[in-house]
């Protein structure tokens, strides 16, 4: 993997197995840089140079050896500033000379963007060989430019590092030209990087990986390094023509570093799950059934242990039974939560995922996997029927061996299959069939061709987005991953207005797939700057009664969770089970101090028998609904927000997808009466906002307020 820039005494190595330190020449010129901005604009750029010039003079008179007197001294700098000053003079000689080049840079800045945009859709698209093509020719193009730059006008180029303010024009080139080359290379080498990872017919060593790991982490001080000179690029004097360019890229530029960003921690992360860095690693994948929701995607029927040591399975074990085989094995007695007890009310291994807080649900699941095989977890991934419905969309289908009849399973019928074989009920027996597919599926990963991996990266992305694979490690380095780029599925803190209504299914069958859920937010501003809520949950039921498996009454434990200290006023629709259908705990259990440790300062609000709890910095109100099939039902929260609206001031709402939730209808109203909200569409201002938008991830909206 190398790139080398052509230059007329040598060859430069630009990147071999480990990325070579940013030049001296860039660190000096960056250093400018930021000099020149913590300066005050406002100085006068002939003082400036004037203490450039002494300064250059104090260091450098020692090395004189012929004495100097202070006349000589004055005429020295008189001559050095002279020369400073006549920079624009010089650079209208160059005039004709310039305005010829200057149009061929422009083509070549346009043939480079072009081929490294090019490079970044192939990149996302899964194609690392092809984007590294397209990035090594932009690296090549942009490193021309700016070599042709700098050997044919040394002088000018000189005194525009020494002083760019005098001719900044020159300078947004040499930035446009330097950061072009730079972000080249950096594609280049994440492109190379995932190219290695993709790639089925290499198996990397250990020093290999840990090259990887290196190079692509001093990439991040490259990036630094291209957006310090993109940032100081002069949009007014671009052509007008590439004026809006310029500002586009400049708009652009956070979110392309934290695509590159993300792009390096998954190599970082795919190192350490694969087993490169710090020993052989065992990962715990839990299946999660949405079909049954609960807290963080679902029910965990069936699970598979994985064990993985510098890129080679060592173990995959699926237990035919799934979770149901660990019933008994965990020596500590623990009840269940309280709601749990309309099933079981002893804590077992298949409820351990209770808090949508997947960080502190995957670490309660590998308690009991811990506590029941005995051996140690690494990591703990989750994955819903919705990733294994999109991976079959890509590889094909695949068949469940020892079956009569065999059962072919593809993503038009990958939810009914995995429910049970034809003729059972819904019991230990009937996981089978998913330990049976989980089996087929690791089987045919393994098989899998670099092309086909390449096309399932952007369903593993999305997927993460969506919260249909969630993720957890112990060791630190990936556990910083993780949380930096949102693939944990914790409850973030924050500042405004919140809202994530979870669903947990508890005796309501696999009904969850047959509802179709609608939240309406309807934020009310009172007179004294109040803010009242009206969380308003509606789940419409389009299973047929006694039809499968989904068709029976959904039974749903609902956890509305607000901002901390949010006052509960009311709350109407709701419904629970009659209190004799609820399980008396066995004597001998005791109350697991983890519920104790997640939810804390427990009450009831009385008139409406609504649980109040603290849990993850968030207050959660928490009760019942049910519906059943073919009609709808609703439950509404009424409440106050912990803060006053802010004037002249943006109003923040994030409202969280529940792992696992998908197709959620969102709607969500700001009125405000004796407030202007926007400016909105046209400019105008008004006392109510107002949209309505499909959930597929996390929503963050910001309302401008201001006084009437």
């Amino acid at each position: 993997m190398e790139i080398r820039e052509n230059h007329k005494k040598k060859n430069i190595p630009i990147h071999h197995k480990r990325a070579k330190k940013v030049s001296p020449f860039l660190v000096s010129w960056n250093q400018n840089k930021i000099n020149e901005h913590k300066s005050s604009e406002e100085n006068d750029d002939f003082n400036e140079l004037m203490n450039k010039s002494m300064s250059w003079i104090e260091e450098h008179k020692a090395s004189i050896h012929t004495p100097i007197s202070i006349h000589t001294w004055h005429i020295v700098v008189f001559t050095i500033l002279v020369i400073i000053v006549s920079v624009p003079i010089a650079i209208s000689a160059y005039a004709n000379t310039i305005e010829v080049e200057k149009n061929e840079i422009k083509k070549t800045l346009s043939s480079s963007l072009l081929l490294f945009q090019t490079g970044v859709r192939e990149a996302k698209d899964g194609d690392a060989l092809t984007a590294k093509e397209s990035f090594v020719e932009a690296h090549t193009l942009f490193t021309q430019a700016e070599l042709s730059l700098r050997d044919n006008h040394p002088f000018v180029t000189a005194l525009a590092n020494i002083a760019p303010k005098q001719i900044p024009q020159w300078s947004s080139v040499h930035n446009a030209l330097e950061a072009g080359r730079l972000a080249s290379k950096v594609g280049v080498i994440i492109s190379d990087s995932l190219h290695l990872l993709q790639d089925r017919n290499t198996h990397l060593t250990e020093q290999e990986a840990d090259a990887l790991i290196t190079v692509t982490g001093e990439v991040e001080a490259m990036v630094d390094t291209i957006r310090m000179l993109v940032e100081d690029i002069n949009p007014s004097v671009v052509p007008e023509e590439d004026r809006q360019l310029v500002l586009t890229i400049q708009k652009a530029l956070p979110e392309i570093e934290s695509e590159v960003k993300e792009s390096i921690d998954i190599i970082h992360f795919s190192a350490a799950l694969l087993g490169y860095t710090e020993g052989s690693k065992k990962i715990l994948v839990v299946f999660q059934n949405n079909a049954e929701l609960r807290a963080t995607g679902g029910f965990m029927g069936s699970y598979a242990m994985i064990k993985m040591d510098k890129g080679e399975v060592i173990l995959v074990d699926v237990p035919s039974g799934g979770t149901y085989d660990f019933q008994g094995t965990v020596r500590k007695a623990f009840a269940s939560p309280s709601p749990l007890h309309l099933i079981n009310p002893v804590w077992q291994f298949q409820d351990a995922n209770w808090w949508p807080d997947w960080q502190a649900s995957a670490e309660k699941v590998a308690w009991f996997y811990e506590e029941g095989d005995g051996a140690t977890v690494d990591y703990v991934i989750s994955v819903t029927p919705t990733v294994l419905e999109n991976f079959l969309r890509v590889v094909g289908p695949i068949m469940i061996p020892d079956t009569n009849p065999e059962i072919l399973i593809d993503h038009n019928n990958v939810y009914s299959k995995l429910q049970s074989r034809p003729g059972d009920t819904d019991t230990k027996d009937s996981k089978k069939i998913i330990g049976d597919s989980l089996s087929a599926v690791f089987l045919k990963v393994q098989e899998l061709k670099s092309d086909e991996i390449r096309d399932l990266l952007p369903i593993v992305k999305s997927s993460l987005k969506q919260k249909h694979i969630l993720l957890y490690a112990k060791d630190s380095v990936a556990k910083n991953v993780i949380s930096h780029n949102r693939w944990g599925g914790d409850i973030e803190s924050g500042k405004g207005d919140y809202v994530m209504a979870v669903h947990t299914n508890i005796a309501g069958g696999k009904s969850d797939r047959d509802i179709k859920d609608r939240i309406y937010i309807e934020s009310i501003v009172l007179d004294n700057g109040k803010i009242e809520n009206n969380v308003t949950i509606t789940r419409t039921h389009h299973g047929q009664d006694g039809h499968g498996f989904g068709g029976v009454r959904n039974v749903d434990y609902i956890r509305l969770y607000v901002p901390r200290d949010a006052e509960l006023i009311d709350v109407k629709g709701y419904a629970k089970p009659a209190e004799d259908l609820f399980e008396k705990v066995p004597d001998g259990y005791i109350d697991d101090p983890d519920i104790a440790r997640y939810e804390t300062f427990v009450s009831t609000h009385e008139p409406t028998n609504t649980t109040i709890m603290r849990s993850f910095g968030k207050t959660v109100f928490a009760n019942w609904m049910m519906v059943d099939p073919g009609t709808s039902s609703s439950v509404t929260f009424t409440y106050t927000l912990p803060f006053i609206i802010e004037e002249d001031a943006y109003h923040q709402l994030t409202a969280v997808k529940q792992p696992g939730l998908d197709g959620v209808v969102f709607e969500y109203a700001l009125k405000a009466p004796n407030h202007l909200l926007g400016p909105q569409i046209n400019n105008e201002v008004v006392t109510t906002y107002s949209i309505q938008e499909v959930m597929t991830s996390d929503i963050h909206k910001e309302v401008f307020v201001s006084s009437k």
